[in-house]
């Protein structure tokens, strides 16, 4: 863990004194190395990274529409990778305030709450599931209102949170009311 936590503080301090332009290429590559990967640290440690390198350098990623749609396409797809902790790693990503995911949400609602809702029936795993929650409650706080109106499955979405358990049920509270 302190390797994991050195990694992260080096390569902020990395970002911060080379600046986005010079950075973001060889961190991007970096990231779909390990996302590629076959070893569930590896792609772990690739939404790690990607964290980091869009605090730092989110502007300039949004602006790569290439960057923005790879992204998009790897977390999504992160969401059914079969280690939870990579499931975890994406949904937590998709709750970070920069203005990539902000971008990806405005772009790609509609792909992302359906890849969110395949996700609520996929996972067991109470702590993923929460993260998922938490991701739709993220998603729904910042896009308009009249683009999640659209989706004829949001109902179908809340009905499923209310069947979880206790915590789970309290996020599909302030879901409802969100809706509405």
């Amino acid at each position: 863990m302190d390797v994991y936590k050195s990694g992260i503080l080096f390569l902020r301090k990395l970002s911060t004194a080379l600046g986005e332009k010079r950075i973001l290429p060889i961190c991007f590559e970096l990231f779909l190395g390990h996302m590629e990967a076959t070893e569930w640290k590896k792609r772990h440690a690739g939404i790690s990274l990607l964290a980091v390198i869009a605090e730092e350098c989110s502007d300039e990623m949004v602006m790569r529409k290439d960057c923005l749609d790879q992204v998009t396409a790897i977390i999504l797809k992160s969401f059914k990778d079969p280690h939870p902790r990579v499931c975890w790693a994406a949904f937590n990503f998709m709750q970070q305030p920069t203005n990539l995911v902000q971008a990806m949400q405005i772009l790609y609602h509609l792909k992302i709450v359906y890849a969110l809702d395949a996700a609520l029936d996929q996972h067991r795993n109470p702590t993923v599931k929460e993260q998922v929650v938490s991701a739709l409650q993220y998603l729904l706080k910042n896009v308009p209102s009249d683009s999640i109106r659209m989706h004829k499955d949001l109902d179908t979405i809340l009905w499923k949170l209310q069947k979880e358990p206790q915590k789970t049920n309290q996020n599909a509270s302030a879901l409802r009311n969100m809706q509405l």
